[in-house]
């Protein structure tokens, strides 16, 4: 028994990875289900994680790679999300540690899109370390929903073979426990197209209710403009995260969207 896993499929295999067991423990077991026979499924055990993590993502890249990250733990009293990252190697059976996020996430999601793989907003933990219980604020006090979102190019060398995770472009508003999925468009060359969207969620805390408000938005991140304007700040600045702006409406395909920013918009 366990919840808040992430799966993913390789062929006729399905592959649950993480979680907590029913005492929100956290875990780094991986039990594959082999679904080739509905009438017949069997079960048994994958390759572990290198650590214990639920509330975690799965993003699975076209050579078959898989990473997850981020996470809550019972090992550090879930007093932070994690930032370390692992990929699976299919062909060698076995996890490893990659570049770790730039910031800890917990209930984010991972999409992969175009070779890359993408880190989309979650939720960070105030330390309240030391601070008695009667003094600690309300929910809003203890955690901080991200709005912030990074990404991963595996083909880069950035430190003696490792890529490493850079900033794009924020989200509209700050979001967690939410829905996200990628549509990759055909571009010309060597062009990089699609579009990431994000579903529904749980947005940033509100007093008068003394709660995370559901949402139903729809937000959605243009990945060639966010990857063009990087590499502009690659050539020039050097750093820096692509920014956000107002900037009217349009249409993508059929769909009519208001423009929130520079790279994300509203359905």
């Amino acid at each position: 028994q366990s919840s808040d896993f992430t799966a993913f499929t390789k062929g006729t295999d399905v592959y649950l990875v993480g979680g907590y067991d029913p005492m929100y423990t956290a875990l780094n077991q991986v039990t594959i289900a082999d679904m080739a026979d509905f009438d017949n499924v069997s079960y048994k055990a994958g390759s572990k994680l290198g650590t214990s993590r639920g509330d975690i993502d799965a993003a699975v890249l076209e050579n078959g790679d898989v990473y997850v990250s981020g996470g809550f733990t019972h090992e550090n009293e879930y007093k932070e999300p994690l930032n370390s990252v692992e990929k699976y190697d299919a062909t060698m059976k076995k996890w490893s540690n990659v570049n770790s996020l730039n910031e800890e996430r917990g209930d984010k999601q991972l999409v992969a899109l175009n070779g890359k793989v993408y880190a989309i907003g979650g939720e960070d933990k105030v330390d309240v370390s030391g601070i008695p219980e009667n003094e600690l604020g309300d929910l809003g006090a203890r955690s901080i929903v991200l709005d912030s979102v990074e990404v991963l190019d595996p083909t880069e060398d950035v430190h003696g073979g490792m890529a490493e995770w850079r900033s794009l472009a924020g989200m509209p508003g700050q979001l967690f426990r939410f829905a996200a999925s990628e549509w990759e468009v055909e571009g010309d060359g060597e062009e990089e197209k699609g579009y990431i969207f994000a579903f529904g969620g749980q947005v940033a805390y509100e007093s008068e209710c003394e709660c995370f408000r559901t949402t139903d938005k729809v937000m959605v991140f243009d990945v060639g403009r966010a990857e063009e304007e990087l590499e502009s700040l690659d050539l020039g600045s050097g750093s820096g995260a692509a920014g956000m702006a107002l900037i009217g409406s349009g249409i993508v395909g059929s769909l009519s969207f208001a423009v929130v920013g520079l790279f994300w918009f509203m359905l």
